[in-house]
């Protein structure tokens, strides 16, 4: 068996009660036979998978882990063992230069991924190829390693139900390739990301954010970062989804701030006062937010003085947003509206309108405004309190 494992490159196992160690052996036992040794094991593994390994508590024990050779290792999922309490143990991670993906899902003992060795205090560990990270319904998992990270090619970094997790430690060019990011149930978690990491997102296209009790800021901006720096110009879809304490997408005033998003859901944010939506968007969605009272449009160009339009925008859904007074001001065209649902927003008196134009004690009977036109194919559904007036449509033929 010990010679087979040498050339083995795939292993998958599914429903078993192992022993506590899924690979284990005498480094004496291994090197005596013939009075020589195989090299060593699992040099050519490419992908192993472990679902419903109900009693492993490490993958593997040797008392010399240098027989252990995973060089060539590019994927590894662990499903339901949730005796395993690390997945790499006595092993250096910086062998693993050829991983490629990471998915470890419902491990209820798992504290940490990798176990950190005590001369490695002060190395980076790199993974060079390692482009998707899933870590999903871990409710022990502290930390990922107790030192520093590099993903210089990472992709889509999904983390899911870890509650305790507090941070996902990295050390420089780890986001560059970065365009996924899902970030689901976390207790503690004030902040998503840094000033440092934000820059370092160029290439990030997607980014969803749900159920974090704490959570009050999703972007945090140091001072030393300009205004006008162009940050998340990629970013093509954001959720943001039951943040109760949410009162910041992000903490500083920035004109270049995902200008180029497309997609944007808000839901079940009820300290959120004011969002921030860019001219390209062509979906719109909120709801349960019972503190938004303003939505301010972010121009393409700082000081913009002429009339805007929203070029793309198709759907338009607003609910449940109790202050809410008027929907989009200073927005005159619709080019390519063809949805509109309104339900139970019982401030709003106006669907579009200048607010540089207005006072505090103006009021208008026009819930859609004469000045504002729209595509002829726009169908409206509304079921809001306290508006009298829907005198017409000024109809915008292309």
């Amino acid at each position: 068996m010990l010679e087979r494992l040498r050339k083995i490159e795939v292993i998958n196992i599914e429903q078993c009660t192992s022993a506590p160690y899924f690979l284990f052996g005498s480094h004496n036992a291994y090197t005596e036979r013939d009075g020589g040794g195989y090299g060593e094991l699992f040099i050519r593994l490419k992908e192993l998978k472990l679902t419903k390994v109900y009693d492993i508590k490490r993958i593997w024990l040797s008392d010399k882990p240098t027989i252990i050779d995973l060089r060539n290792l590019q994927i590894l999922h662990i499903k339901c063992c949730n005796s395993l309490q690390y997945v790499f143990s006595l092993y250096s991670p910086e062998k693993l230069h050829q991983l490629k993906e990471l998915v470890i899902e419902a491990c209820e003992d798992l504290s940490t991924i990798f176990e950190r060795h005590v001369d490695k205090v002060s190395q980076v560990t790199k993974f060079p190829l390692l482009s998707k990270v899933e870590f999903k319904s871990l409710p022990k998992l502290t930390q990922i390693y107790d030192g520093h990270l590099e993903f210089p090619s990472l992709q889509s970094l999904m983390v899911e139900k870890c509650p305790i997790l507090t941070e996902f430690t990295t050390d420089g060019k780890s986001f560059f390739e970065l365009n996924e990011i899902v970030f689901d149930s976390f207790d503690h978690l004030v902040c998503v990301i840094s000033s440092e990491t934000l820059q370092e997102l160029r290439n990030l296209k997607k980014l969803y954010v749900s159920h974090c009790k704490e959570l009050k800021k999703i972007f945090n901006i140091h001072e030393e970062i300009s205004s006008s720096t162009q940050l998340l110009q990629q970013l093509y879809e954001l959720a943001l989804i039951d943040l109760p304490e949410l009162t910041h997408i992000v903490n500083k005033e920035i004109s270049r701030f995902y200008q180029n998003l497309q997609i944007l859901h808000v839901k079940q944010c009820n300290s959120l006062n004011l969002l921030q939506v860019p001219l390209k968007l062509t979906n719109l969605e909120i709801s349960d937010c019972e503190a938004l009272e303003k939505i301010i449009i972010i121009e393409e160009e700082e000081g913009r003085r002429e009339k805007l339009n929203f070029r793309e925008l198709k759907d338009v859904s607003l609910e449940n947003l109790s202050k809410l007074s008027v929907a989009f001001p200073s927005i005159f065209e619709f080019s390519s509206l063809q949805t509109i649902k309104i339900s139970n927003c019982s401030a709003m008196r106006s669907f579009s309108e200048d607010s540089r134009a207005l006072t505090e004690s103006s009021t208008t009977n026009y819930f859609f405004p004469s000045s504002v036109s729209f595509n002829y194919k726009l169908f409206i559904t509304l079921f809001c309190k306290e508006i009298t007036c829907f005198p017409f449509l000024v109809i915008w033929y292309r």
